[in-house]
């Protein structure tokens, strides 16, 4: 955690976070981390590894005004076999999460 203070102590404009232990996994975002983090620095935050569902993007947003997240798996595997297939949920742009 001291990083990411030192990091905003130099100048950084926004902070990175990439979960290893949840990326790909679609199980959610590691809140956890994120609220350890949040709690250290003011800085803007994009997190990314864990989306699965849109309650995880907006559980995210919600809960720490991210200004990015990242949710490749979600939107590439789909269905019960995890079959590869490029889309994006129109459910998005109509809680305005996307435009």
């Amino acid at each position: 955690m001291d990083f990411v203070v030192q990091a905003q102590n130099l100048g950084a404009g926004e902070i990175i976070i990439n979960s290893i232990n949840q990326d790909g996994m679609m199980r959610g975002f590691d809140m956890n981390l994120i609220d350890k983090i949040r709690e250290k620095i003011s800085l803007p935050l994009t997190v990314l590894g864990g989306a699965g569902s849109l309650e995880d993007i907006e559980k995210v947003i919600k809960r720490h005004g991210i200004i990015g997240v990242a949710a490749g798996s979600f939107f590439v595997f789909k269905g019960i076999y995890k079959a590869v297939l490029n889309s994006y949920p129109s459910k998005l742009a109509k809680k305005n999460i996307i435009k």
